[in-house]
């Protein structure tokens, strides 16, 4: 076996680890995300707290958590924005993959889909924990990942307030 045969094999077999450890990573973040989100719900006496385990419908539910910290228009949609964007985004990546220019269209989908989730982490931060600056610029800094277990810490705190955001 030749040097380059080596070198080739050792790409990837690290390659391999990284995507298995990514995968187990992704599964641990989601389980962190999806108790948190459940726990919550069910301090809360939300029927639907099991909608934490399904992966689309978890925004869902992470949009009924935050509804009673907004005003307007916004209060009664952030539910199905944050569905629907994500389910968007899922679909339209799926299809960006055989037609790429399809991906034109899902650009501005995911980045609705990131704001709004953003958006909706923010004031369930608020309403659930004093620190919610820190975990809020944590959870941007780290572009989302440590949200689930930002989630997942707070997940039994009682909300600090019920009155609507200002």
């Amino acid at each position: 076996m030749a040097a380059e045969d080596g070198f080739f094999l050792a790409i990837l077999a690290f390659m391999g680890i990284f995507i298995v450890f990514m995968f187990l990573f992704a599964i641990v973040m989601y389980f962190f995300m999806a108790f948190g989100l459940y726990r919550m719900a069910e301090n809360q006496n939300i029927e639907l707290s099991w909608l934490a385990f399904i992966p689309i419908a978890q925004y869902y539910l992470l949009g009924v958590l935050v509804q009673s910290r907004l005003t307007g228009g916004m209060r009664e949609g952030i539910p199905w924005i944050l569905a629907s964007l994500l389910a968007a985004n899922f679909f339209l990546g799926i299809i960006a993959g055989v037609m790429p220019l399809i991906g034109f269209l899902a650009l501005p989908i995911s980045l609705a889909s990131v704001g709004f989730t953003i958006y909706a982490s923010f004031h369930l931060y608020k309403k659930y924990s004093e620190q919610y600056v820190v975990l809020f610029v944590f959870t941007i800094v780290t572009l989302g990942m440590l949200a689930p277990i930002f989630v997942f810490f707070i997940r039994n705190n009682m909300p600090l307030e019920e009155e609507a955001a200002a």
